[in-house]
């Protein structure tokens, strides 16, 4: 284990133990494999784990890194579409450290990272994958996603928070302001004219990616 995320495993039992409603536990896998932290308990006052999360999730190209999530895991709260209120408040900004962008393994997310990819690497994001078929269509998105971190939200904890919100889709940024946007500008607020990212066409190199189709079950 690297010194970033040893680093980064003592945070988070640092904030686990200290944080009224909270408990989260890292474990190694298989071949050093980190596996995801799990979300025992939220009080709604907890600490998103997602900037945490993101940073342990295991690479792409490591064939034991996703051993432990259970494929397929579909969003029963969140859909892809378009958000209706850009700056929707989903977290407590005072504990969100890092811009985090939600996304599914499906055509309308590939389409939205890869237009948006400059500006969310830009910003150090991590992301956080609410849907996927298959493992196959998670590590695409991975490779799409690269050099940011990705991380399965499996257990849903991202999508009730964002669902509760009354942000119910997918794509989106969560600022560090704690608000949930879909079209990126510099200040990451809404933009005051153009077309939206998921409008635009699909890029070649992601017309040529695997799909992935899903929604609410």
């Amino acid at each position: 284990m690297t010194m970033q995320r040893r680093s980064i495993l003592r945070a988070a039992a640092l904030l686990a133990g200290h944080l009224p409603g909270l408990a989260a536990a890292a474990a190694q896998g298989r071949d050093g494999a980190d596996v995801a932290l799990q979300i025992i308990h939220d009080s709604g006052r907890g600490v998103p784990m997602a900037p945490y999360l993101a940073q342990l999730a295991g690479d792409a190209d490591d064939p034991g890194a996703l051993s432990g999530v259970p494929f397929p895991f579909v969003s029963r709260r969140l859909r892809g579409g378009v958000l209706q209120v850009e700056g929707t408040a989903v977290f407590q900004p005072e504990w969100l450290t890092e811009a985090v962008f939600v996304v599914a393994a499906d055509d309308v997310s590939f389409r939205w990272l890869a237009y948006n990819h400059a500006r969310l690497v830009q910003m150090q994001a991590v992301g956080v994958v609410v849907q996927a078929g298959t493992a196959a269509a998670y590590q695409v998105m991975q490779r799409l996603a690269r050099p940011m971190r990705l991380a399965p939200d499996s257990g849903e904890w991202v999508s009730e928070r964002l669902a509760a919100a009354g942000a119910d889709v997918y794509p989106v940024l969560v600022q560090t302001d704690g608000r949930a946007y879909q079209i990126l500008t510099q200040d990451t607020g809404p933009a005051a004219s153009g077309r939206s990212s998921l409008e635009q066409p699909m890029p070649a190199h992601v017309q040529k990616l695997p799909r992935q189709v899903g929604g609410r079950r």
